[in-house]
């Protein structure tokens, strides 16, 4: 059986191709040497759409899947792994936002790029009779740069977020993953923070979370092993 990509898959991976060449692969090394990903990239990509590709069309994204998403992953990761990184763990996080609350302004900041979103499945993490929270979470990606932090509480199936900025919250940083640079992984430790509850998740809404963020990881690995 022959497959082919689609005219809209194609002339995404020519737009994303063409902007990592661009704006991108300059600039690699300079992030790397920083010990950063600056939000520039990462605000353009949003500008172009590429952020929320994945997303559903009621969450404001272009509902497109798992293969146009490869795409992307695969041009980014080719120019700059830490980039390519951010956009596949982002589109995890933004499928299981979506899942619970998708008109929130916050989901729409980050499919946007101006905001940075962390989500990481919680169960230690403690609620008081006030509702606040405690604990700590590590490891935690974007442990230094996230402006808000998803949790998944009891046992994966409650959604809350969190203002990663708000006082109560210390944020503890050792560098990126296996030695990526840029990628900001560290820990989160929360002494009474408040925060939304924004619901439950759906039914196999985490697993297609997971699953994008693997496809993506997975294409970054392509992108890195065709440039080197």
């Amino acid at each position: 059986m022959a497959l082919a990509l689609t005219e809209d898959a194609v002339a995404i991976r020519d737009l994303v191709r063409d902007f990592a060449k661009r704006e991108v692969a300059p600039a690699a090394a300079g992030w790397d040497a920083a010990d950063a990903l600056p939000d520039a990239p990462v605000r353009a990509l949003g500008d172009l759409g590429v952020l929320s590709l994945a997303l559903a069309e009621d969450a404001g994204g272009a509902g497109l899947g798992p293969m146009e998403l490869a795409l992307v992953c695969e041009e980014l990761g080719a120019a700059s792994a830490v980039l390519g990184h951010y956009v596949a763990t982002l589109a995890g996080r933004l499928a299981v936002f979506a899942a619970v609350a998708p008109v929130h302004p916050d989901l729409a900041a980050a499919a946007g790029g101006t905001l940075r979103l962390a989500a990481e499945a919680a169960p230690p993490l403690a609620r008081g009779t006030d509702g606040r929270l405690a604990g700590r979470v590590d490891p935690m990606r974007l442990a230094t740069t996230a402006e808000r932090a998803l949790f998944t509480l009891s046992g994966g199936e409650r959604l809350v977020l969190v203002d990663a900025t708000a006082p109560g919250v210390t944020r503890e940083g050792r560098g990126g993953p296996l030695g990526l640079r840029g990628a900001d992984l560290g820990a989160l430790r929360l002494a009474g923070v408040a925060a939304e509850e924004l619901g439950a998740l759906p039914a196999g809404a985490g697993v297609r979370a997971v699953a994008l963020t693997r496809i993506g990881l997975a294409a970054v690995a392509v992108g890195i092993g065709r440039a080197a």
